[in-house]
């Protein structure tokens, strides 16, 4: 049975300061581990600026990963790896109550349980 990830102000969970990117503290004071917050004109930049990496075709190529995950189990689970923001194309896919998601990253987000 999967349980939401461990509080680091209730539960241990094992940082190395030395050797991490990250410290104990970044967890403890629930500090931005990846996505640093941007200030407002690179923010409005990123919305008018189209993207480097579009693929038209990702939607489609979900949409087909969901019929064939289906095909092979009625209520299969999937482990999202870098799960914290949704991918391109990916929400329709996520939408599906047939499937389970557990997601996953170094960041913390309200994704990643």
């Amino acid at each position: 049975m999967w349980r939401r990830l461990p509080d680091p102000r209730r539960d241990p969970v094992l940082i190395n300061d030395k050797r991490s990117v990250f410290t104990i503290q970044d967890f403890v004071e629930r500090h931005a581990t990846f996505f640093r917050p941007t200030n407002r004109l690179k923010r409005i930049a990123d919305r008018v600026i189209p993207s480097l990496n579009l693929n038209l075709t990702t939607k489609e190529n979900y949409a087909r990963y969901g019929e064939l995950l289906l095909s092979l189990n009625p209520h299969p689970t999937v482990l999202v790896l870098g799960g914290s923001v949704v991918g391109q194309g990916m929400s329709d896919l996520l939408s599906n109550p047939a499937i389970t998601f557990i997601d996953s990253d170094v960041s913390i987000s309200p994704r990643i349980k």
